[in-house]
């Protein structure tokens, strides 16, 4: 279904990347701090830099974000929930 909205996403002009999350090597957060920390280099953001970093800076850029991941449970999959959890301090 994803790849589907993409390509008519695309059909209409849009830009648009398929990203698997599997292929990128990221932690979660590490409880460092160091985004909480005001006047810190790193404050508002994530200061771990790993292969998440470039596409959560094009991912605050988009105008919209798709994310998908298989329902074979009612729970999201640990990696995609790793993902958001870096997300909220590295934006």
């Amino acid at each position: 279904m994803l790849r589907r909205a993409l390509a008519g996403a695309k059909a209409k002009g849009a830009m648009t990347e398929f990203v698997h999350l599997y292929d990128l090597s990221f932690r979660g957060c590490v409880s460092c701090f160091a985004c909480k920390k005001i006047g810190g280099k790193s404050y508002g953001r994530c200061a771990v830099r790993d292969e998440l970093t470039p596409l959560l800076t094009k991912a605050a850029e988009a105008d919209v974000l798709i994310l998908a991941h298989p329902s074979i449970s009612t729970r999201r999959p640990a990696r995609c929930a790793r993902s958001w959890s870096a997300s909220c301090s590295r934006t």
